[in-house]
């Protein structure tokens, strides 16, 4: 068995997101949750990935290929339109232009009856290639960039839920156990408040609008800290009643679960 690199190991997981903190936690406390651990390591993945061009392109890779397919498909037909001995190497390697010259070679040998429509034809090809030429990028464009924002927003939400977890395990008093539930339930509260949380590319969180405008109270930023806060003392509140009102009783199951089903709708 090969000797154990632990350099190299921690150079692996150096590269994963994890510090010289980490390390040092991991190796010289009892660890019973890992959890913030994973969560940086899915990060340092995450944005990984983000710059990681290769890999964009080759989720996009099918809609720049289109406009090579379809002017293939054209290609073909002007071939068998007009009778041309080309293989479907040659075809593929020749520009669109010289095979329209070949094209224009044979109405020019063709019979008078045949010429006007052979031209025709010849005609409405080219418009069509010109068509792939002119619109068709534009549009393959915007499909690209519409793919590589989809999976921007896919690494956001992801690392958006990792950093506000973070934020329930220090800043409630939620039990560790209960965090991803906790976090899904305060999530879904920011969505039904007309909100949604944003992350910058060093992890900043902020609470703003459905038009990207930041949220203000009482003159004041709302923190996602903060609305957090809020959150929180909701549920607590639950758990309580005033003199002279009926408790709402949680009796059984997961009380942090059971809180937020009193809550309504989308918090359970």
């Amino acid at each position: 068995m090969a000797e154990f690199n632990q350099e190299q190991v921690k150079t692996f997981f150096t590269n994963l997101g994890l510090e010289e903190t980490d390390f040092t936690r991991i190796a010289t406390e009892e660890i019973t949750d890992f959890e913030p651990f994973v969560s940086k390591i899915k990060g340092g993945i995450a944005e990984s990935l983000k710059s990681d061009t290769t890999f964009l392109d080759e989720i996009t890779k099918p809609f720049k290929d289109a406009p090579i397919g379809k002017e293939n498909q054209l290609k073909k037909v002007v071939r068998k339109t007009f009778g041309l001995n080309l293989s479907e190497d040659e075809l593929k390697k020749m520009p669109f232009d010289e095979l329209a010259n070949k094209a224009k070679e044979i109405i020019a040998g063709s019979a008078t009856t045949n010429t006007t429509e052979l031209q025709t034809k010849l005609s409405e090809y080219m418009e069509k290639y010109e068509s792939l030429e002119t619109d068709l990028p534009t549009k393959i464009e915007t499909a690209v960039n519409e793919e590589r924002q989809k999976w921007q927003s896919k690494f956001d939400a992801m690392t958006i839920r990792d950093e506000v977890s973070q934020l329930v395990a220090v800043e409630s008093q939620v039990k560790k156990e209960n965090v991803p539930n906790f976090t899904t339930a305060f999530l879904g509260f920011v969505s039904q408040s007309g909100f949604k949380i944003t992350v910058d590319a060093k992890k900043a969180l902020k609470i703003v609008d459905l038009d990207n405008n930041p949220v203000q109270q009482n003159n004041a930023i709302v923190t996602v800290k903060g609305l957090l806060k809020s959150f929180g003392d909701t549920i607590l509140n639950l758990n309580t009643a005033p003199r002279g009102e009926v408790t709402k009783e949680i009796s059984t199951g997961n009380k942090d679960l059971n809180a937020l089903a009193l809550m309504g709708r989308g918090f359970n």
